[in-house]
């Protein structure tokens, strides 16, 4: 077998045993060491670091910063049990050349809250059935909203409104979220703005658009989850009673249903990691003093983006910015090892994605580096290497490349701005977290694209080395021409 993958989906325990079966396992070629946590989140569990090799060009990989995006965490464990096994393409891996550093989960209160669920929901069934009801049910509540939204912009085309498409749109959720929606209540929300709306044309509308005669709340894909409850959390452990007490006060001071237990993103302390960055906080406070309501996409429950909750704030205090003890783990990692690491892959859920450019800055004049182009030419090997990957197995729908954001959103643009050859790898091209990556054959897919698309990100990091120590400064001579200076700088990933 060219890759031992395991289709698995793990809890607190398993999770565990998978670790230690890959540090102790006696058929390994290269040598898995296990280091102290570079940090710990707020209930005390432990942000866990491995790694292979021990050359001087060293590269992260690191999963789980949302605890739904359950792939990310699972792939880590495949990468660093094939790798250590020299399994396929890693067969020769220079181990002399490269270390590579794994930090399977970022997010372990997340992570655990979401299995715990999903393990008290699954128990008893055969997994990958169910898990690929969960995805076809998830696609169909998509679909269900965005039918929605379209039939709601052609009426809003057809008024005069002082407010935006997204505030009409956040006051039919707001409206409408929760309770079974049919035609006529439809018809109802919309008569509000218009006046002799014609009762016809709006069931014409719903007919082509929805077809089915109700739209039911909770989505098909939560009704699995909305039994479970914040004791499907043991007490193993004093981490875990504090889990449990954070979860029970975040739920009782506000309105959110259980099934959000099984679809966890945040901390439990209510922090989105991804967005815990001081330009979105910054961003969203300022929305919020204007009066304006920032809700998550109905998908996850429509509610308010300034409580905590179990889709995350940017900050825990949001009146005064700052990290998450688990971004502040990995931000000095990162710091502290700056002249070594020539790569960060942060390794996300579903989208099959890889956003690779930094932040967008028009200062031409400023001294630039190098990360612009070296993040390019990685991503475009890596993209190229999925897309080999993919064709060795009849797939032809490869991974995107996303560009550079105009304004900053998560951690990973900040990341970016401030270091080159940081990605953000959306893993699944099956929707859905956390369980519709877990569908087959998109789930060996997954594993076996990204380890070998792995190779091609070291091959192109010895090709790019020498721009990592650089910069330039871009000139224009009298002529107009441009001249580039270059100078020696201290080098960031």
């Amino acid at each position: 077998m060219e890759y031992d993958i395991r289709y698995q989906v793990l809890d607190y325990d398993s999770y565990h045993e998978v670790l230690k079966e890959i540090l102790e396992n006696k058929d390994n070629k290269y040598e898995v060491q296990k280091h102290h946590p570079i940090g710990y989140s707020a209930c005390g569990f432990p942000i866990e670091h491995y790694s292979i090799g021990s050359g001087k060009y060293q590269i992260v990989y690191m999963g789980g910063a949302h605890g739904n995006e359950i792939i990310g965490v699972d792939f880590i464990l495949q990468f660093m049990r094939n790798l250590a096994l020299g399994n396929g393409v890693f067969q020769d891996f220079p181990e002399q050349l490269f270390q590579i550093h794994f930090f399977p989960l970022q997010n372990p209160e997340g992570f655990f809250i979401t299995t715990y669920a999903i393990k008290e929901v699954i128990k008893g069934q055969k997994k990958e059935a169910f898990c690929k009801n969960y995805y076809l049910n998830y696609r169909r509540a998509n679909v269900e909203i965005s039918s929605l939204t379209k039939i709601l912009y052609h009426f809003y085309q057809l008024g005069n409104f002082s407010f935006s498409f997204d505030t009409m749109k956040q006051m039919f959720w707001d409206e409408c979220y929760g309770q079974d929606l049919d035609v006529n209540g439809f018809f109802f929300f919309l008569s509000k703005y218009f006046k002799n709306i014609d009762r016809f044309i709006v069931q014409e509308f719903w007919k082509k658009y929805i077809g089915q005669e109700k739209i039911l709340f909770p989505f098909e894909f939560q009704k699995s989850f909305s039994s479970v409850n914040v004791d499907c959390i043991p007490d193993l452990t004093p981490m875990h009673s504090s889990l449990k007490t954070n979860l029970r006060h975040m739920f009782q001071n506000s309105s959110f249903s259980n099934f959000m237990l099984g679809n966890f993103v945040a901390t439990s302390l209510g922090i989105n990691l991804n967005e815990n960055n001081e330009p979105y906080f910054q961003q969203l406070k300022e929305l919020i003093r204007q009066g304006k309501k920032i809700s998550v996409s109905p998908i996850y429950g429509n509610y308010p983006k300034n409580i905590a909750s179990p889709f995350g704030l940017p900050s825990a205090d949001m009146n005064c910015f700052a990290y998450a003890c688990e971004n502040t783990a990995i931000l000095n990692f990162l710091s502290q090892h700056e002249e070594e690491i020539y790569a960060f892959m942060n390794c996300h859920g579903t989208g099959g994605m890889l956003f690779f450019n930094p932040y967008y800055d028009k200062d031409s004049q400023r001294k630039h580096d190098f990360s612009f182009y070296i993040n390019n030419r990685i991503a475009t090997e890596y993209l190229k290497a999925i897309q080999k990957s993919y064709q060795k197995n009849g797939i032809q729908d490869f991974y995107k490349g996303m560009g550079y954001p105009t304004c900053v959103t998560g951690l990973g643009d900040v990341m970016r701005m401030q270091y080159p050859a940081s990605f953000l790898l959306e893993l699944s091209k099956a929707g859905g977290n956390p369980l519709g990556a877990y569908v087959q054959p998109n789930y060996d897919l997954t594993m076996i694209v990204n380890m070998e698309a792995s190779m091609s990100l070291l091959q192109t990091i010895l090709e790019v080395q020498h721009l990592y120590g650089k910069t330039y400064q871009k000139r224009y001579n009298e002529f107009g021409k441009v001249a580039y200076e270059e100078h020696e700088r201290i080098r960031k990933i």
